[in-house]
């Protein structure tokens, strides 16, 4: 994940093994990370078993969803294997005018040529179609109620019918381990994604700022508290990340001292490039009694930055091009002496990060780490 949301894609649950939560700095070993911790997210892969499940469902919001997961063993020495998983779903949501649509695919294949050697190519593919419920909507009339006592429906909707954030997704993951012997085991992991998202959304400008008002900040434009003025705004994005770990893990002893040694070398390259526009709709929108369609009153900048002024429609402009490169360098030392556990470890990064018109901004820092737990 990099950047905005608008440049990423939330994975399906249902094509996870598991998710492992990580508390604490984790920085030595994944580079740039939260403090509090990461969440790894593991894919399901194929199993040397033959298992599967197809599913139907229905829910609230007209929620209709049907999905597979199937794997197992694809020769009788079973050393292809393999696991396809998959759903399509056909959804509304709690707000009016907001789909969730997503239909995606997981194909995986494993090869084994020797014992403690395997190697796995998965894929992922997703199509999703829909919206956003963030609606912004002030305090006034959500929290607490207008003056008139009412308080804005659940599920209106502020937008316009043709809002939608449209995401498609295709990535391809390599997957290699190989046990040299007792002590060594190496693993590589790399990993490809290319990305295109489309946003558009239309939402509640109570917060910004308004000429007919004196440029002041204020949650509806009546007295009734019942209209509100609204932000339009359009995203495109195209991404593409590549990222690769290499390591080897090290086990044996030194006296009483178990050790699990661990370095490896990680790399990532980020590149996205996108167009955007917002403007200000100062048309009023009454949230009680929506009326979607109407006369836009558009107060925005141009494409070369002039304003606010106003627009004949909505100016979405190129972005520059980012690009950003790390490359990470690591050593972790974990020791077990009966209960006692000690942990040391380091980490050298380089940064490159570059915005296209501007000069390559180049950054390194070492990061250390010392832990001692009692199990």
């Amino acid at each position: 994940t990099f950047n905005y949301y608008t440049s990423s894609y939330r994975i399906n649950p249902y094509f996870m093994e598991r998710v492992e939560v990580l508390r604490g700095p984790a920085s030595v070993l994944y580079g740039q990370a939260a403090v509090g911790g990461i969440i790894n997210s593991v894919s399901k892969l194929p199993q040397d078993y033959e298992g599967g499940e197809f599913t139907v469902e229905y829910g609230n919001f007209d929620y209709k969803q049907v999905k597979f997961d199937m794997t197992g063993a694809l020769t009788s020495d079973r050393r292809w294997s393999y696991r396809l998983t998959g759903l399509a779903r056909d959804a509304d949501t709690q707000t009016d005018y907001v789909e969730n649509d997503s239909y995606a695919i997981q194909p995986a294949l494993t090869f084994k040529p020797a014992s403690g050697t395997s190697i796995t190519v998965l894929g992922h593919f997703q199509k999703d179609e829909a919206g956003s419920n963030s609606q912004f909507y002030p305090h006034i009339g959500t929290i607490f109620p207008n003056v008139s006592g009412n308080r804005i429906s659940q599920d209106r909707f502020v937008g316009e019918p043709s809002d939608h954030y449209d995401t498609d997704v295709a990535s391809g993951t390599l997957l290699i381990d190989h046990e040299f012997n007792d002590v060594f085991k190496l693993h590589h992991s790399s990993s490809y994604t290319d990305l295109h998202n489309d946003y558009a959304s239309t939402y509640a400008g109570h917060f910004s700022a308004r000429p007919s008002l004196g440029y002041i900040y204020y949650p509806y434009l009546n007295p009734e508290q019942t209209e509100t003025a609204r932000i339009k705004s359009k995203t495109i994005t195209d991404t593409q990340v590549f990222t690769q770990d290499t390591n080897m893990q090290a086990k044996f002893a030194t006296g009483l001292i178990e050790h699990k040694v661990l370095g490896g070398i990680d790399y990532a390259n980020y590149q996205t490039d996108s167009v955007s526009g917002s403007a200000l709709n100062d048309t009023p929108f009454d949230v009680y009694n929506p009326v979607y369609g109407l006369p836009e009153n558009l107060l925005g900048f141009d494409c070369a930055g002039n304003g606010p002024m106003p627009l004949a429609s909505l100016q979405v402009c190129d972005n520059p091009a980012q690009k950003i490169t790390q490359t990470g360098l690591y050593a972790q030392n974990q020791m077990r002496l009966g209960n006692w556990i000690a942990v040391v470890g380091v980490r050298k990064d380089w940064v490159e990060n570059g915005v296209d018109g501007s000069a390559t901004n180049k950054s390194d820092a070492v990061s250390y780490r010392a832990g001692l737990m009692y199990e």
